[in-house]
């Protein structure tokens, strides 16, 4: 048998455990497939359980590997083992997985239906290897022209900012920019989903716990477990989901996180900001490996007894919110998971009256637009400047298209967009608007009034809304400066300045607004709407309006030298 990596070894056995468990009749420990795969793989006792109470610690579900070849051979090694008569095969149990490992489930049933494929008896090692072949050879249906993507499992993007950016292309920039991310919104838009998409593009492994309301640092962080050792029983602490990926270098997802206890929260800042390092309760510090990235999500509830992000916590996150989903394209999706593998998504989608764009992602955040050509392949257009590549991405995916939406490298937009770069902010005075952006927000939460309120044309805005009701999270030079990494990069790259500038600011705005601070009312609007408003009439969005942007900077800037005005 080949080596494997700690990670494959782990998330085989996991799988192993959490399939053969599913059966309350049978005795884990008793299983000849788990007999089978541990003397094959040669995992000594000690470390069996200690894979076992990892186990145990996690959520119990069935885990992907980010690489498919790598997921083609653990699904060769349980199918190989599953040499059983009677009860509940792992064959079929896998089955019920199919979409979640990545495979098309006509290949488990085409393996189902060739019984020689898991004949019992003779080598392991060659009926693995006939298993993988068969697994890695059976050709997957293409769609579109693209022969490398299989459309059952193609991601399609539909959380899509108003600059354009979808929710993998935001999500890969604050990785590559080494800033942490959480996600808010309603259940079953894709949060998770989009993160379980990340461990592709990154090739990582995740690591993942769903919080509640009794969900300790033990659970996350490390908790004691008797472990054999020379024949003796010792207390050693095992590594939960958190500490495991700081130490490899891989992905931590909390989702729920909202609902953990603010002293377990606050537990975990040290591994989220500049220290990189949580402490384990036997005083054992874990240190960040390069690669680290935590992604945390929750549901945002009106409910008084709901509990949101601690806003410490939530200050060393950049925040993303993840809308519902239109009816015609929540239709397209129910419709793709209860056929499977439509012969063009592109086809299916026209018929819910939805349009899709091809999209790519490679290393170092670089994004590309696809348009199909009259051949039927791809052609690539760099995302950021317009131009035509001479390559393809390496991570290929669907974007659902939106009105609305600006597209720099339209002849129909380019006037209005380019002349909106013209007037946009320089770099410094983008990062000084940004400050008094938070400096008017501030002053409306603490005293409900600011002196800039006149300056930016909104003196009436105390006669319209109730601002001694404001509730707001106070923005801190983290976030800011998380958005102007964003800015400096986007412009480094090429793109629309204007549009750079607004994204910029948006990662402010939701910061500021994050969970339940954005649906919170005032007299007529939310409070999402009246900070929206008031980073507009700042220019920090784009407008329909033509405007002067430098007097708008000058009467702003300026205005600290008279705040009695």
């Amino acid at each position: 048998m080949p080596m494997y990596s700690d990670s494959f070894i782990q998330t085989l056995f996991f799988n192993l455990f959490h399939i053969l468990s599913a059966d309350p009749q049978s005795k884990l420990s008793e299983s000849p497939a788990l007999k089978t795969i541990v003397k094959n793989l040669q995992v000594d006792n000690e470390r069996l359980n200690r894979l076992f109470h990892e186990w145990k610690a996690t959520e119990k579900k069935i885990c992907a590997l980010p690489d498919p070849d790598e997921n083609r051979q653990m699904i060769s090694i349980l199918l190989a083992a599953d040499n059983l008569p009677a009860g509940l095969p792992i064959t079929s149990h896998l089955r019920r997985y199919a979409s979640d490992l990545h495979v098309a489930e006509s290949v488990f049933s085409s393996i189902l239906k060739n019984p020689h494929l898991l004949k019992a008896g003779g080598d392991f090692a060659e009926r693995q290897q006939g298993l993988y072949q068969n697994l890695a050879q059976r050709p997957q249906s293409a769609d579109d022209g693209s022969s490398s993507l299989r459309p059952r499992n193609l991601y399609i993007a539909n959380q899509i900012s108003p600059e354009g950016l979808d929710e993998l292309q935001r999500l890969v920039l604050a990785h590559f920019l080494g800033l942490h991310v959480a996600l808010d919104g309603p259940p079953g838009v894709g949060k998770t989903q989009s993160i379980m998409e990340m461990a592709h593009i990154l090739k990582r492994t995740v690591y993942t716990r769903t919080c509640s309301s009794r969900t300790t640092d033990a659970h996350i962080i490390s908790h004691p477990s008797l472990i054999a050792q020379d024949g003796v029983s010792v207390t050693e602490h095992i590594n939960g989901p958190l500490a495991r990926a700081m130490a490899e270098g891989a992905i931590f997802y909390g989702d729920e996180f909202n609902l953990l206890k603010d002293d377990v929260q606050k537990r975990l800042n040290s591994a989220f900001d500049d220290r990189r390092f949580i402490d384990r309760a036997d005083g054992v510090s874990i240190q960040a490996q390069p690669g680290f990235w935590s992604a945390i999500s929750y549901n945002p509830s009106q409910s008084m007894v709901a509990r949101d992000l601690d806003d410490s916590v939530a200050d060393r996150f950049v925040h993303l919110h993840y809308k519902r989903w239109s009816p015609d394209f929540k239709a397209l999706i129910s419709r793709l998971r209860s056929i499977g593998n439509p012969q063009s998504l592109q086809a299916e989608a026209s018929r819910f009256d939805v349009q899709l764009k091809w999209r790519g992602i490679s290393d170092g955040a670089v994004f590309y637009d696809g348009q199909k050509s009259d051949e039927g392949s791809i052609r690539w257009f760099n995302f950021y400047s317009g131009k035509e590549s001479p390559t393809a991405p390496q991570y290929q995916y669907l974007m659902l298209v939106q009105n609305g939406v600006p597209d720099p490298h339209d002849p129909k937009q380019q006037s209005f967009i380019n002349n909106l770069a013209q007037q946009a902010f320089a770099p410094v005075q983008l990062a000084r608007m940004l400050a008094r952006f938070t400096e008017v927000l501030h002053d409306l939460k603490t005293s409900g009034r600011s002196p800039l309120l006149k300056k930016i044309g909104l003196s009436d805005l105390n006669e319209k809304e109730d601002l001694e009701l404001l509730d707001i999270h106070d923005s801190s030079a983290r976030i800011e400066m998380a958005a102007m990494l964003h800015y400096e990069y986007l412009c480094g790259r090429g793109w629309n300045r204007y549009l750079a500038q607004s994204y910029a600011a948006r990662l402010v705005v939701d910061q500021i607004c994050y969970g339940q601070y954005r649906q919170k009312k005032l007299r007529d609007s939310s409070v999402y709407d009246m900070v929206t408003m008031v980073a507009r009439n700042m220019r920090l969005f784009a407008d329909n309006r033509q405007y002067n942007t430098r007097l708008i900077t000058q009467n702003v800037l300026n205005a600290e030298k008279n705040k009695s005005g």
